[in-house]
């Protein structure tokens, strides 16, 4: 810590010599990204920029790749949407639109078509750049449709009028939950990710050589910091399929395969790794978006550098790094959020704007090169500009400086929570389900489980009782991402007021939510018992019965609900007319021939859960004299009644009528949180599947 005009401020590293000897991939005078692009590719032309299955991708390639779509761009463009499936061909959109001086805005195809289509017109988008398969979702705008392989040729100095007109030229949009109830966007130039690239190199060092993972979505800075860190430091980016990032065992698998060395993702993905294991090419993990805590990194942190970082997207991508190797956790189990990265400075202010003395809990202030352009089309009120011209960023988030210089995370002030590492408002989800068409009233709260994690609960007062919640559901999901659907609906005859008018919060019922599992050192084989003992009577209560061919509707119902939720597929997904069919001839055929079993999960008189089991016969074997093998699949129950039991009701009726059926064989694909129910019932871990010999 430095004083600096009777102020204290907790000062950005300084460089080192290792990322000076890397300064010749981000000169100074290089003020733009796609500059920084083109003077590694004319340096290192032959070298792995962009790594997928069957198809490695040279600096040079991809440049004329970016060259072929920037020349693709209408005329004097400044906005251009990006809804592509990730690959090559969408990272080089993002560098053609940045060729061509202008910024990109993305989203994922399967995003709720709404949110989509307000994120496309708060910032005023010239082009939606996107795949045939995807061109219904940019309804309304005009498309330039690319395909894999499918990018013509094309001259980088063409382009020169339109392109590198400085480091204050917005590069892209962010969009995050905003209080108004529609998305906010964080503009964001290409200066700030400059200094950001700087900042990672200064740390990291990564180049040549290197090759990072691509695993998150678009629209988060965790990918901001994969594809421009990776590339502008001349490392490779190392992109997986959509299938092979839904579980931990695909992703590390690629990881594996394609030699990756450096990963970057959510909390969530780095306890995956500690669980499941590291491959020996990886060499630095990065934490980010969330809380950190020790337990997530208890089998790594002696294997590689473990970083813990902290910097909202209103600061570009990291306003501070903190080695985990290096230190130690804070008596809470979480880990500190570090020191500035180079560029930035970090203040911790109290209610009155001076700073506070070190120990001492305030708010988590930005400034310097990182410091965004704001927010497009809405109030900037978290930023201040000072008389000096520098712009502060308050955070909203709350922290205090530890005896050695590090800062501490201690949550928000305001109502804002992260949800599975994503920045939620509950205004904006309350705002979105008061608008619904079923709905008079409604409050969203949120709440922590015992982790300190946090989740949503909605009271929702019906326009007609009782309250429909898969409609409602289906409802929000056109403007809403899954991790933003309260877990918990409550109906309620009203919302209670306190004198002064306010909701009462003190009179809501709160829905408890148990803590997600983890294996434990009383319990590493993760062999247990998930279904807690209050709900061990609930179990014998749930009656499981078997789908008819005449059940076909509301199986398909269920089957279908199941895709959505499992794959984030909105009701309007392009895909589903297609899915829907082939699910539908695949029960029309095997259900009555035996070759399926369905079965419907019922509680009261309510069908709340689902499953399946297929039968395949093969060669019979001393270990399956029968040849029968089953597969269980489709097991399934609503959120509000996970963690009851349910599910292993579902699995044992579907055990009892492969056994039933002679099959000597019994499958069924793995999750991490499934691990322990599918232990417990005897299933034995194949790492790719798990069996149950009969």
């Amino acid at each position: 810590m430095r004083q600096h005009e009777g102020r204290y401020i907790a000062a950005g590293r300084a460089e080192d010599n290792t990322y000076n000897r890397h300064k010749r991939y981000m000169r100074d005078t290089e003020e733009t990204l796609y500059g920084m692009l083109e003077r590694v590719a004319e340096e290192h032309p032959d070298d792995t920029a962009i790594l997928m299955h069957g198809r490695r991708i040279s600096f040079k390639e991809f440049l004329q790749m970016v060259h072929g779509i920037a020349g693709m761009l209408p005329e004097g463009v400044r906005s251009c949407g990006i809804i592509m499936t990730h690959g090559a061909e969408m990272v080089a959109a993002i560098f053609a639109v940045l060729e061509r001086g202008a910024m990109y805005v993305p989203a994922e195809p399967g995003f709720p078509p709404g949110r989509i289509h307000e994120m496309m017109s708060s910032s005023a988008v010239d082009v939606i750049i996107t795949e045939k398969a995807y061109a219904s979702v940019a309804e309304g705008f005009p498309v330039i449709c690319i395909e894999q392989g499918g990018i013509p040729g094309g001259r980088g100095d063409a382009y020169a009028e339109d392109r590198a007109k400085g480091a204050g030229m917005p590069a892209y949009v962010l969009y995050t939950s905003g209080t108004t109830g529609s998305p906010k966007g964080v503009m964001v130039s290409n200066g700030n990710v400059c200094n950001y690239v700087r900042a990672f190199a200064n740390e990291f060092h990564p180049g040549p050589g290197d090759i990072m993972l691509q695993h998150s979505v678009c629209s988060f800075d965790i990918m901001t910091e994969e594809v421009f860190a990776s590339l502008l430091n001349g490392a490779a980016l190392a992109i997986p399929a959509r299938e092979e990032i839904q579980d931990i065992r695909g992703t590390m698998r690629f990881v594996q395969e394609t030699g990756c060395t450096i990963i970057s993702g959510f909390p969530y993905l780095i306890e995956e790794i500690n669980w499941y294991g590291l491959p020996p090419s990886v060499r630095l993990l990065i934490s980010g978006g969330d809380v950190l805590r020790a337990g997530y990194v208890g089998n790594l942190v002696g294997k590689v550098p473990v970083y813990n970082t902290y910097g909202p997207s209103e600061t570009t991508v990291c306003a501070s790094y903190y080695n985990c190797s290096e230190g130690a956790p804070l008596e809470d189990g979480t880990y500190p959020i570090g020191r500035p990265v180079l560029g930035v400075q970090i203040q911790i202010l109290g209610e009155d704007g001076n700073p506070v003395p070190a120990g001492e809990k305030g708010e988590i202030c930005i400034s310097g090169k990182g410091v965004s352009l704001g927010y497009i089309n809405a109030p900037q009120k978290p930023f201040r500009t000072m008389p000096d011209g520098s712009r502060v960023y308050h955070s909203g988030d709350l922290g205090y400086l530890l005896p050695d210089g590090n800062l501490a995370f201690l949550g928000r002030k305001d109502k804002q929570v992260m949800i599975l590492g994503k920045r939620v408002e509950p205004q904006e989800v309350q705002s979105r389900i008061s608008q619904c068409s079923t709905v008079r009233k409604a409050l969203v709260m949120a709440y922590n489980d015992a982790e300190g994690l946090a989740y949503l609960v909605a009271y929702v007062v019906p326009v007609q009782a009782p309250l429909d919640i898969q409609a409602l559901k289906d409802e929000l999901s056109h403007y809403l991402t899954p991790f933003m659907i309260p877990e918990f609906f409550i109906q309620m005859p009203d919302i209670p007021l306190t004198p002064n008018g306010k909701p009462d919060t003190a009179q809501l019922p709160v829905p408890c939510k148990e803590p997600r599992w983890r294996p434990s050192e009383d319990n590493p084989q993760g062999i247990m018992d998930i279904m807690p003992a209050e709900h061990a009577s609930l179990q014998d209560k749930v009656q499981i019965v078997e789908a008819r061919a005449e059940d076909m509707e509301e199986l398909m119902e269920w089957r279908m609900e199941v895709l959505r939720e499992v794959f984030w597929m909105s009701p309007e997904d392009r895909r589903l007319p297609s899915l829907t069919e082939a699910n539908r001839k695949y029960y029309e055929e095997a259900i009555p021939k035996g070759e399926h079993i369905a079965c419907f999960a019922v509680l009261d008189g309510k069908k709340v859960g689902c499953g399946g089991v297929c039968l395949q016969k093969e060669m019979p074997s001393p270990d399956n004299r029968s040849g029968i093998n089953a597969y269980i699949m489709n097991v399934y129950s609503r959120r509000e009644y996970r963690g009851r039991g349910i599910g292993r009701a579902v699995l044992q009726w579907l055990i009892a009528a492969a056994k039933t059926l002679g099959a000597g064989k019994i499958y069924l694909e793995t999750t991490r949180e499934g691990r322990p129910l599918y232990s417990s019932l005897g299933f034995e871990d194949m790492w790719e599947m798990m069996k149950l010999e009969n």
